[in-house]
C-alpha cells in the first residue's frame, strides 16, 4: 500500500496514496487519493484501508469458506488442509452455502446440517468431527469477520468423541494371525505387522521409516516424520504433533528381525516398507483374518492392541503416553480408560490384602 511523492501543476508538491484489497474471494479494487504532508496521506491511506473491511454481513458461508481455506492453507500441515477442504466443500457447503454468515441460525445447522450428517449412517466420531469443523469455521468468522455468536455451538454437540466400542487384538489373537503369514513370501508384511504391534507406533510413521532411524546397538528407533500418500505424491512430513517426535525402544528380536529384513532393501535410502500401501496392509489384513478365523480390525486399530496389551501388562500410563507419542497423558487416558476396569478390581483386592493383614497384627 505505497504512498508517493509527486509534484503537481496547481498544488505543488503532494503525496499520492494508493491502496488495494480483497473484496470478495477472486474480486479486487484500488482505491487512491492525494494528501498535502506526510501525515495527512497516512491518515488517508489508513481509511482506505478499513474501506475493505468485510464483515460477516457482507459475505455467504460460500465466500468465508473460501478465506477460512486460503488463511488455513497457510498455517497447516497439507495433510490437514486436505481433510479441512474436503469436509467444508463436501458436507458444509452444499447445504447452507448460499447463505449469508449473519444468517445463519442454530434452528438451521440443526436442520440443514446436523439433521442431514444424523441419518447418512455416518459413525458417531465423524459426525463429531464434522460439527467441530463447522463450529472451527465460524470462530473463524466471529474471530476476523464480527460476527456476534457461533450457531454450531449453540445448536449443540452431535456425535461422540470418543467411542468406547474399541476393537483390538490380544496377544493370542496377533499371534494367531501372524501364523495365517509366510514369513517368506510375506516377509514385508510380517515385519510391518510385528513392528506395529510391539511399538504402537501409527501407520505413516513406520511407512516413513529408513534404516538410519534403527538404532541397533540401543535397540531404539528415532520417529521423526511421517508418510503419507496425497494425489499421487509420495509425502514425507513432521509428525503428527511435536510429542510424536520421540525414541521406541524396541525388544531384541525385532532389533534382529529388523536387521535382517533391511538386508534385503534395495539401498540404505529406500524406505523400509516402500512396496506396502495402506490399502494393500489392508487387503493382506482382510485376507489373512478370513483365513484363520482372527477378528477383522482396522490398519489403525493395531495401534490400540499395542496399548491394550501393554496396559495388560501393567505398564504406567505415563510411559504408554510417551510411547504412542501422544499430546498429554490426558489424551491416552481418555482414549484408554475403558480398557482399565480389572485393574480397579486388581486395587480393590490390594486394598483387602492390606486390611486383612492389618486386622491379622492386631
Amino acid at each position: 500500500m505505497p504512498i508517493y511523492k509527486s509534484n503537481t501543476k496547481h498544488k505543488g508538491r503532494v503525496y499520492r496514496v494508493q491502496v488495494h484489497g480483497k473484496i470478495a474471494p477472486g474480486k479486487y479494487l484500488i482505491k487512491r487519493g492525494t494528501a498535502r504532508t506526510m501525515t495527512e496521506a497516512k491518515k488517508m491511506e489508513a481509511d482506505l484501508l478499513s474501506q475493505f473491511a468485510i464483515t460477516a454481513s457482507m459475505m455467504t458461508v460460500s465466500e468465508g469458506i473460501q478465506r477460512y481455506l486460503e488463511d488455513l492453507c497457510l498455517r497447516v500441515k497439507l495433510t490437514t488442509y486436505v481433510s479441512a477442504e474436503a469436509v467444508l466443500r463436501k458436507q458444509i457447503e452444499p447445504f447452507i452455502g448460499t447463505y449469508k454468515i449473519t444468517e445463519v441460525t442454530p434452528q438451521i445447522i440443526r436442520l440443514q446440517l446436523q439433521n442431514h450428517w444424523l441419518t447418512q449412517g455416518y459413525k458417531p466420531a465423524y459426525i463429531s468431527l464434522l460439527n467441530s469443523r463447522a463450529s472451527a469455521l465460524f470462530n473463524y468468522f466471529m474471530r476476523f469477520y464480527n460476527l456476534h455468536g457461533n450457531p454450531v455451538k449453540s445448536a449443540g454437540h452431535v456425535g461422540t468423541r470418543n467411542s468406547k466400542e474399541m476393537s483390538f487384538w490380544t496377544l493370542d489373537e496377533f499371534n494367531d494371525f501372524c501364523k495365517g503369514l509366510n514369513p517368506k513370501d510375506d516377509i514385508s508384511y510380517y515385519v510391518l505387522f510385528q513392528l506395529l504391534y510391539y511399538t504402537g507406533m501409527r501407520i505413516g510413521e513406520a511407512f516413513a521409516l529408513v534404516p538410519d532411524d534403527i538404532d541397533f546397538n540401543s535397540h531404539l528407533i528415532h520417529i521423526t516424520k511421517t508418510y503419507v500418500r496425497l494425489k499421487g505424491q509420495d509425502i514425507i512430513q513432521p509428525p503428527k504433533t511435536r510429542q510424536s517426535i520421540r525414541d521406541i525402544s524396541i525388544p531384541e528380536f525385532l532389533t534382529r528381525m529388523l536387521a535382517g529384513y533391511i538386508k534385503r532393501l534395495p539401498d540404505e535410502k529406500t524406505r523400509l516398507f516402500f512396496n506396502i500401501s495402506k490399502y494393500s496392509l489392508w487387503r493382506k489384513m482382510r485376507s489373512v483374518c478370513k483365513k484363520t478365523g482372527v477378528k477383522l480390525i482396522r490398519v489403525h486399530s493395531i495401534r490400540h492392541s499395542a496399548v491394550a496389551f501393554l496396559i495388560d501388562q501393567g505398564v504406567p500410563i505415563l510411559e504408554i503416553s510417551k510411547r504412542c507419542g501422544h499430546r498429554s497423558p490426558d489424551i491416552t487416558w481418555r482414549v484408554y480408560s475403558h480398557l482399565y476396569p480389572n485393574r480397579e478390581q486388581s486395587i480393590a483386592k490390594l486394598l483387602d490384602k492390606v486390611h486383612e493383614s492389618a486386622h491379622e497384627n492386631n
